[in-house]
């Protein structure tokens, strides 16, 4: 077999792939893919010919296995990871405003929250249809406007013990001042003492560094609850709960 029937056998392989993931999204979107694999998935529109399954584990690799992180990065992060171009960098950052602005009420950002519910109800958009477990944070500055919200897959995150470092080196990154945290659950809305005691330890760590968590939440697609309250935390942001 000559170089060239090689390969335009290798592309029909390609071709044949990407065809049944597509099929495969149509049917059922992108339930029960693995991160890679949306990745790949998405990396078929800047990328018309190539296998894009290696690149989409670099992607994962590089940015610690945290799809939210790939969304969020700046082009210059990611044109640092082999096999992603300029086309493919303006691609996820696009793919990372509209999730910012539709999924979780962007005309909203920057406004200054008011009180524990306004924290809250701007956090139940992000883990809206997440798995039970998810874990997102929103980090403000020091007028209490949200800077930027990210989600953390529970296993990655530790819950109920958080890692600690990731938190604090995603508020660093952001210089803020504060930040809240909710997880996503699917039933009855509660909070172990196992859970209570490691955001209080978290709240202890963050103000070592000119920092503090407003509240922990829960929350399932439509409401939520508060883990601490008014002034559980000695937090003076707020004068309701």
């Amino acid at each position: 077999m000559s170089e060239k029937e090689k390969t335009k056998k290798k592309e029909n392989v390609h071709k044949d792939h990407r065809s049944r993931m597509h099929e495969r999204f149509l049917n059922t979107g992108f339930e029960h893919f693995e991160p890679h694999q949306v990745l790949e998935y998405l990396l078929f529109f800047p990328i018309p010919r190539r296998d894009t399954n290696p690149t989409a584990h670099r992607l994962l690799n590089a940015f610690k296995g945290d799809f939210d992180r790939v969304l969020r990065a700046k082009p210059g992060a990611l044109t640092k990871v082999e096999g992603v171009g300029e086309r493919t960098a303006g691609f996820f950052s696009l793919l990372g405003i509209i999730d910012r602005k539709y999924r979780g009420g962007g005309e909203k950002d920057g406004a200054e929250l008011k009180n524990r519910r306004e924290v809250l109800e701007r956090l139940i958009p992000f883990l809206r249809r997440e798995p039970d477990g998810t874990v997102c944070v929103m980090f403000f500055n020091n007028s209490v406007e949200p800077l930027d919200t990210v989600r953390y897959d529970g296993k990655r995150f530790g819950y109920p013990t958080p890692d600690y470092r990731l938190i604090v080196k995603d508020a660093m990154d952001r210089n803020a001042g504060s930040l809240a945290t909710a997880r996503k659950c699917g039933g009855r809305i509660s909070f172990s003492a196992k859970e209570r005691a490691a955001f209080r330890e978290l709240d202890h760590l963050l103000r070592r560094l000119d920092m503090c968590l407003i509240d922990h939440f829960a929350v399932t697609d439509t409401d939520g609850e508060a883990c601490f309250g008014q002034n559980a935390l000695d937090l003076a942001f707020f004068t309701e709960a």
